[in-house]
């Protein structure tokens, strides 16, 4: 039957579709603290919840990390293909901080040279206990071959792109038909020099794709750049020298045949939808 509700959870519930390899799931407005332990309502949680898991597995698939998602449906809803879970919770860090820094005694914002991969045992009646290869393999959650697949898979998710892989994209999606393809230029980057801006501005048009999107580089909470200038560590552009990178790009976009058409995107005329974005 469709419809049925199979499973309800702190974010959201799952129910039934008349597809039995397909599940809906319905993000909640729910918001909860210690496990589930406190719950408060948050008006519009589910709708950005659902929009950012959207938009992430969207990524990783295109990316070729395979995930469960299909497609969203609604403000609220996404499909998904129905699958086995393993009950792993599995953390990349690249940084410490949180409970990582508090379990080994270490300072927040250090960056770690080889990210790391942990394990929780996603169990609420322990409160997803911390545990280690040996403990997944015990619990006959996954084999060595499972563990290492799973590893790689977190690894590949929280890897940086080089510049070489970014002409291999842009290459592989107009052989493969596409012509309208986006990149994101950001700018105001810690060093970065008004040569440096002209020098990634070129390379940017040399690529031949029809839109651009521009932003000016945000520093948000718990991430490197936040923490290495809590530090005094992030040598930022000055005010001045990012309005003049920003009104240096505009220019020579403008100039190259852009139009700006949005508060951070450009784009050859006639081109403003149906992106295929980089």
């Amino acid at each position: 039957m469709s419809n049925q509700l199979i499973y309800t959870g702190k974010a959201k519930d799952i129910y039934s579709t008349e597809d039995e390899n397909v599940i809906k799931s319905v993000y909640k407005d729910q918001a909860t603290m210690l496990n589930g332990a406190r719950k408060e309502t948050i008006k519009g949680k589910g709708v950005l919840n659902n929009q950012i898991s959207s938009l992430i597995f969207e990524k990783l698939n295109a990316a070729g990390v395979a995930t469960h998602f299909i497609e969203r449906i609604s403000d609220t809803e996404q499909l998904n293909k129905k699958v086995t879970i393993i009950p792993l919770e599995v953390v990349l860090r690249n940084v410490t901080a949180g409970s990582f820094s508090k379990r080994f005694g270490v300072e927040e914002g250090l960056d770690l040279k080889t990210p790391i991969v942990e394990f929780y045992y996603k169990n609420d009646d322990l409160d997803d206990p911390f545990i280690n290869d040996e403990h997944v393999k015990f619990l006959d959650i996954a084999n060595d071959e499972q563990i290492a697949y799973i590893k790689e898979e977190t690894r590949q998710i929280g890897r940086s792109h080089n510049q070489a892989q970014i002409y291999e994209s842009i290459d592989s999606l107009k052989a493969a038909g596409f012509h309208n393809i986006s990149i994101d230029l950001i700018y105001a980057l810690p060093g970065q020099t008004m040569d440096q801006v002209k020098e990634n501005v070129r390379k940017a048009l040399e690529l031949d794709i029809p839109h651009l999107s521009l932003y000016s580089l945000i520093l948000e909470h718990h991430t490197v750049f936040m923490n290495k200038m809590r530090r005094g560590k992030l040598n930022l552009p000055t005010e001045d020298l990012e309005a003049e990178m920003f009104d240096y790009i505009i220019q020579e976009l403008e100039n190259n045949g852009f139009e700006h058409y949005e508060i951070s995107n450009f784009t050859k005329p006639g081109m403003e939808i149906g992106r295929a974005h980089v």
